[in-house]
């Protein structure tokens, strides 16, 4: 098993706006919504070799490999009730040019989280290009946040273009704290591609549905350039 180290991703907040509400009256936040990335990066082109899976993916000359890190950091304000029910962040990969084959999602982590919590500044990376493990993010720790745990987490559409990260709360823990989420996209060698992200939640008392607003060009995190 291979690791690759990973940058501090700076936690800005997102700017989300309200969609959908129901019934009647003021509609409180949770809290602020942070994003950290994404960090994109080709693998090294000395990564090793020594798995003969990997090998064979490696040497396509068709396609070549992309590391995708983002860090997700949900926060509740001490004044408000409100808290996060389900939240999603999607990610879109296109090639501007329309041509096929896409570049997909080969990989995601976490496909689940648990009370285990990997310290760590490191992507590691298994057989086949498959990420084993992505710890938390360095803020984490640092010790300035919490880690996200013990919550309901799925990976979608893992080998689609795409992808996207599903969470919820449950009975046991709330949807508070950090997570780091990585990807291995196969991208074709020549092309060019986009990734758009997308990022939204539903409140736990009053059902208000918060999205990322439809304006791409002034968030420049929106949309970002594969390498």
């Amino acid at each position: 098993m291979q690791s690759l180290d990973i940058p501090v991703l700076q936690m800005l907040p997102v700017a989300l706006e309200r969609r959908e509400v129901r019934g009647e009256g003021d509609v409180d936040r949770p809290g602020e919504v942070c994003l950290g990335g994404p960090f994109w990066t080709l693998l090294p082109d000395d990564y090793p070799d020594e798995d003969s899976d990997t090998k064979a993916f490696r040497r396509d000359p068709g396609w070549r490999w992309i590391l995708g890190v983002l860090a997700l950091s949900l926060n509740t304000d001490a004044g408000t009730q409100e808290r996060y029910d389900r939240v999603w962040l999607s990610l879109s990969l296109t090639r501007p040019d329309g041509e096929s084959p896409p570049a997909i999602a080969w990989s995601m982590k976490p496909d689940r989280l648990s009370s285990s919590v990997t310290r760590s500044t490191k992507v590691s990376l298994g057989p086949k290009l498959t990420i084993a493990d992505v710890g938390i993010d360095a803020n984490v720790e640092r010790g300035t946040e919490r880690a996200l745990q013990d919550v309901s987490l799925d990976a979608l559409n893992e080998k689609t273009p795409q992808p996207q990260w599903r969470l919820c709360r449950t009975h046991s823990a709330e949807l508070l704290g950090c997570i780091r989420l990585a990807l291995i996209v196969r991208a074709p060698a020549t092309a060019e591609v986009e990734a758009r992200l997308d990022l939204g939640y539903v409140t736990s008392r009053r059902r208000c549905v918060f999205f990322w607003p439809n304006t791409p060009h002034q968030e420049p995190r929106r949309v970002t350039k594969l390498p």
